[in-house]
């Protein structure tokens, strides 16, 4: 399976909000292997999708994280907003991975529609994480 592939599969049973437990030990594993094949969309759904599920698997977001430092040009608005509300709500967080998302969404802060926003402030708070650029860029915005 592609990286894409695998990430709408996770995408398809968090959206029913089934946790097949195998099944995401298979995606999981596969997925970690292949951290570094994904496109930024696809590591912000497999991102979401565990994250929808309640799955914290810390391996798989490390590695979603190091890979989402690489391609951080690459997100748009609402990649930016699906992967750190994944962290966000998964509780998970390293410096890098924050400060990279951090950064392009202040590159493309004009891009973010009002649930992108709130999405990206959500997450921000509640991983604790005040960025005063951001901040006062999506304060414009409002």
């Amino acid at each position: 399976m592609t990286p894409q592939q695998l990430a709408t599969i996770a995408w398809a049973f968090a959206t029913l909000r089934y946790e097949d437990a195998p099944l995401l030990k298979a995606i999981s594993s596969t997925s970690l292997e292949r951290a570094a094949e994904f496109e930024a969309r696809a590591l912000g759904n497999l991102a979401w999708s565990f994250a929808k599920l309640q799955v914290a698997n810390e391996p798989l977001l490390a590695a979603i994280a190091a890979s989402a430092v690489c391609k951080s040009a690459e997100f748009n608005a609402q990649g930016i907003g699906n992967i750190i509300w994944a962290f966000a709500t998964l509780h998970y967080q390293t410096g890098l991975f924050v400060e990279a998302i951090s950064k392009q969404a202040l590159c493309i802060q004009a891009d973010f529609r009002p649930q992108e926003l709130a999405n990206t402030a959500w997450s921000f708070a509640t991983l604790a994480v005040l960025d005063l650029p951001l901040v006062d860029a999506m304060q414009k915005r409002l």
